[in-house]
């Protein structure tokens, strides 16, 4: 039924919650399992009478990135799961990961209910909202 399962992570408790449901769903239909994270590049604004605008260094969002992948991928093998691949993609995290779940032939996006989003979040939806919004393809939210 499932060839290809991906899971969105961010390095949230709630994230981390689809992690072993989608684990044995991969090891029960002997699926390929995605970890997918999303990099986007954001400028920051202080104020202390007055706004400096920066960015935090590319090379500490991807070795973030690399850092949270590897744990969730060794999460994953601790569970049995030995078909997994991790990707690193750049963007707003729900068109992303829906983006490359369409390129790879997802038959299944498992996201945690909620996230590291923001403010924005809460006015235009949340992550999982959009990716059950985007995806062509069925998907599991993880309470």
């Amino acid at each position: 039924m499932f060839k290809n399962i991906f899971v969105a992570v961010d390095g949230s408790e709630d994230s981390d919650k689809p992690l072993l449901p989608a684990a044995e769903l991969a090891n029960t239909y002997a699926a390929r399992a995605h970890w997918v994270f999303a990099v986007q590049y954001q400028h920051y604004a202080m104020g202390l009478g007055s706004e400096v605008a920066f960015t935090l260094p590319q090379e500490e969002l991807e070795a973030f990135a690399k850092d949270l992948l590897s744990t969730a991928e060794r999460k994953a093998r601790n569970a049995g799961c030995n078909q997994i691949e991790t990707h690193q993609v750049l963007g707003e995290a729900g068109q992303a990961v829906t983006e490359i779940a369409k390129e790879k032939g997802a038959d299944l996006i498992v996201v945690g209910s909620k996230g590291h989003s923001d403010i924005s979040g809460f006015l235009l939806g949340s992550v999982s909202h959009k990716i059950c919004h985007l995806a062509n393809c069925p998907c599991l939210v993880v309470r």
